[in-house]
């Protein structure tokens, strides 16, 4: 049999109250429901690994700034750079 994983669930603020959830998806329904995202701090167990900290994974990584395409000719016109 295979080795379920299972993420410790915690908020730093308040690391004596943890919360083991059994599956990926339990762990993305307590991390939805925290009030302050910043603090919170999940923690794959799997039995025969060593626990890791993939909080990472659990928040979206900010996208970058969008890029804004320039119309430099018609930039230029309304400067009067084209006479």
């Amino acid at each position: 049999m295979e080795p379920k994983d299972a993420f410790l669930v915690f908020e730093i603020d308040q690391r004596y109250h943890a919360s083991l959830c059994y599956g990926e998806a339990d762990a993305r329904e307590l991390v939805s429901y925290s009030k302050n995202p910043a603090s919170v701090r999940v923690h794959r167990v799997t039995e025969g690994e060593i626990v890791r900290d993939v909080t990472a994974d659990f928040f979206p990584e900010e996208d970058e700034a969008p890029e804004y395409r320039i119309n430099r000719t018609a930039a230029m016109r309304r400067a009067g750079a084209f006479g």
